[in-house]
């Protein structure tokens, strides 16, 4: 059992084909790969419509004016289903977000902590897997 883990705890879960990634370091490797690769980013910039030809997407129409891209990706987090709608039409889901945080406390100690499995009461669907960089302290 992960040696850090608060005192009094009965037991733990143990998924060996569970896959854990840091979202947010995912992110950030993400992003500067794209910016080595000559990608522009535009920021605080709305996407108000999309033009649609023989489904493909051939303009997004923007606060800061008309774009041609040649790839599109959708990251709009809580709002990629609005997204999703401007670019195909009817979709088939939508995204009901809900509270969470994460709380990282860096610290001058290493702790190591493998993973922390928050299991969301009911009625909600699924599980939030949350793996904390190596300074983070569990509990």
């Amino acid at each position: 059992m992960e040696p850090e883990l608060a005192e009094g705890m009965l037991g733990a879960i143990f998924s060996p084909r569970e896959t854990v990634v840091d979202t947010f370091d995912l992110v950030y490797a993400q992003a500067e790969n794209c910016a080595a690769n000559g990608v522009e980013f535009i920021l605080n910039c709305k996407v108000t419509g999309m033009e649609v030809s023989h489904d493909e997407i051939q303009y997004i129409n923007t606060t800061q004016g008309r774009i041609k891209a040649r790839w599109v990706i959708n990251a709009a987090g809580l709002h990629s289903d609005e997204i999703s709608r401007m670019a195909e039409g009817e979709i088939d889901f939508t995204v009901h977000p809900r509270k969470g945080q994460f709380l990282y406390w860096i610290r001058t100690r290493v702790v190591r902590c493998r993973i922390s499995l928050c299991l969301p009461p009911p009625p909600t669907r699924g599980a939030s897997l949350c793996c904390p960089p190596p300074t983070a302290i569990c509990w």
